[in-house]
């Protein structure tokens, strides 16, 4: 007796009908905002957050190379890989009799997606501990300004890096050190002047921003006048307040004072469990309560540093990033240099290369200046990738961090993960600076170091 045949869901993409088996159909649902992936083959045409999960979209029209079109529908299949399909319209289950044409998924897909990884899991990357970290006798610090004086706190008790809101709620007869409260992640953050605390004046307020810290069992917002950079303090540098500084409330909050090297100023490196009294953390407006953790548990979450290149929203591990940098005045273009190296710039007193990351990955090509500059390491060199915006410092949830599977080219993997954002509608693809660079790009990196290093 003959085997029935599979029944299949019949579709229509530019005016052709087309059909899947119906058993690798999960869902058919509308098209959701996307998030675009940078690098990308021009059939993936986004990621979206289908049932909880990065999803890798594809275009069917571009997938077989037949006319773009705006389609207005996709497919959640799930046949070994799971990945989306953007079509136009579903017609419906069908039997042999009507059965459409079936496209070649696997043979295209395959040409795309060499390995065909999945999205929407937790791999390795996102289990692994970070490679780049920092040796045992380092801690790492988040420098910031309040007036002219350098500060720093431990990174580990920074939560986040906020922009000044417009909407800050005032406090009647605050005592200038509470400066009113905030909207933060469902609840109310108190947000203080982090230079009143320390008996110092205000200073500018355009660079501004707001550290997120937990003091006690209260979690509160630090005004500061600015955020520098993350650097990897030598424990050994680290020096201890003089007993005869130590005369005063302010003094007193000081843990320790760091010595960089090179003549830089020193650093004043506070405690953030110090800085309240308890009388002050009781005054504060509660936090908003939270699930108790179990006992012994910690939770698993990762620094990262969010950025905006061109239209785009990514995240580099911030162990992986050395400090952040104003971008030079002046760069000098380098004859023959591919298009992606704007040029050298003076990097923390030395000459450097800078890679204009839009261009990198797809941008037109527009004035280097404005933006921010990167300080990594490509290939073992000391590199800066300019990017247009600093948006800030988060601590990433384990379980908000997927395994970005095959994004990127046929020549190089830099996405290694994918964060979900505002609660899975939209993602920050998760980049590895060293991983952007294909061997021939990483060579040329190293050889315009070597330029650098022979003598006239």
């Amino acid at each position: 007796m003959a085997q029935a045949a599979e029944p299949l869901l019949a579709f229509h993409a530019r005016g052709v009908r087309y059909g899947i088996p119906a058993a690798q159909v999960r869902a058919v649902a509308p098209l959701p905002a996307l998030t675009a992936v940078p690098l990308a083959p021009p059939a993936l045409i986004g990621l979206a957050n289908l049932r909880g999960e990065a999803t890798p979209v594809i275009a069917l029209s571009r997938l077989l190379d037949r006319p773009d079109g705006a389609p207005s529908r996709l497919l959640l299949i799930e046949n070994g890989s799971r990945f989306a399909l953007a079509i136009d319209t579903v017609e419906g289950v069908v039997g042999p009799d009507d059965a459409p044409e079936c496209p070649p998924l696997e043979t295209r897909l395959a040409d795309i997606f060499p390995d065909r990884r999945t999205l929407g899991g937790r791999g390795p990357a996102a289990t692994r501990a970070v490679e780049a970290v920092q040796d045992e006798d380092r801690l790492p610090l988040l420098r910031f300004m309040l007036g002219d004086q350098h500060f720093a706190l431990p990174l580990d008790e920074v939560e986040q890096v906020l922009r000044v809101p417009e909407a800050v709620a005032s406090l009647p007869r605050s005592d200038g050190v509470a400066l009113g409260t905030l909207d933060y992640r469902g609840g109310l953050l108190p947000l203080l002047s982090l230079a009143a605390l320390l008996a110092l004046p205000r200073g500018e307020t355009s660079g501004a921003r707001i550290l997120v810290a937990v003091i006690g069992q209260q979690r509160v917002g630090l005004l500061v006048d600015a955020v520098d950079r993350v650097i990897h303090a030598p424990v050994s540098r680290i020096d201890p307040v003089p007993a005869a500084l130590l005369r005063g409330e302010a003094e007193a909050v000081v843990a320790g004072i760091y010595r960089p090297v090179a003549g830089e100023r020193l650093v004043s490196v506070l405690a953030a469990g110090d800085l309240l009294s308890r009388d002050q953390i009781a005054r504060l407006a509660p936090a908003r309560p939270e699930a108790p953790a179990a006992p012994g548990a910690r939770a698993e979450t990762e620094a990262l540093l969010l950025v905006r290149v061109g239209g785009h929203r990514l995240g580099f591990p911030l162990a992986a990033i050395d400090g952040v940098a104003r971008v030079p005045d002046r760069i000098t273009r380098l004859p023959g240099a591919p298009a992606f190296l704007a040029g050298l710039g003076r990097l923390r007193g030395e000459s450097s290369p800078i890679v204009d990351l839009p261009v990198h990955l797809g941008e037109v090509a527009r004035p280097v200046r404005g933006g921010a500059v990167l300080l990594c390491r490509i290939a073992g060199a000391p590199a800066g990738l300019k990017v247009d915006e600093v948006a800030g410092i988060v601590r990433a949830p384990a379980e908000l961090l997927r395994d970005a599977g095959t994004l990127g080219t046929n020549r190089t993997r830099p996405f290694e993960r994918v964060l979900a954002l505002d609660g899975g509608e939209r993602f920050a693809l998760v980049l590895s600076a060293d991983a952007l660079f294909d061997q021939v790009e990483a060579d040329l990196l190293q050889a315009f170091e070597r330029t650098l290093a022979e003598p006239a």
